[in-house]
């Protein structure tokens, strides 16, 4: 995945100029991914802890299906692909039950894709091609879900 952390930490720089607290602290979500991604997934689940204790502050628990899709991607750096695909299962699960934030569907495809690429590293190619299948059937244009089949294939093809 191409990922630019420079452009990243600067985007998110500027956007936390233009809050004032206590919002700009779900900035953290953002940060903590960022932190993930360039390897610092300690860094990355204290920066998630800060929000959480907003949200648990101000009691919006809808936000935990984001908690969860950070958290999937922690366990990503930390390379626990296990406990990746648990947080995209749980995240999916929050966003199909949630009244609250649609616009979160969006999201579903690429999380899909995640939870597809966790099951491929723990060796569930079935699962990975049941998770692809639900991604597809939301988005079949989404690019994550393709590189996903991708690996999928390239892992059949190395299973004895």
């Amino acid at each position: 995945m191409l990922f630019r952390s420079a452009s990243a930490r600067q985007a998110l720089d500027i956007a936390k100029s233009m809050l004032v607290p206590p919002i700009d602290n779900f900035m953290a979500f953002s940060e903590a991914v960022i932190l993930a991604r360039e390897g610092q997934p300690e860094a990355a689940a204290e920066a998630l802890q800060n929000v959480v204790d907003v949200i648990e502050q101000l009691q919006l628990k809808f936000l935990y299906a984001q908690v969860n899709i950070v958290k999937a991607a922690i366990s990503e750096a930390n390379e626990d692909y296990v406990s990746m695909s648990v947080h995209c299962q749980e995240a999916i699960e929050l966003i199909r039950r949630s009244v609250v934030d649609g616009s979160l569907m969006i999201l579903l495809p690429q999380i899909y894709a995640d939870l597809a690429n966790a099951q491929i590293y723990e060796g569930d190619l079935s699962g990975a091609e049941k998770s692809i299948e639900e991604g597809f059937l939301l988005n079949p244009f989404e690019a994550t879900l393709w590189v996903a089949r991708s690996e999928e294939h390239t892992s059949e093809l190395q299973s004895p």
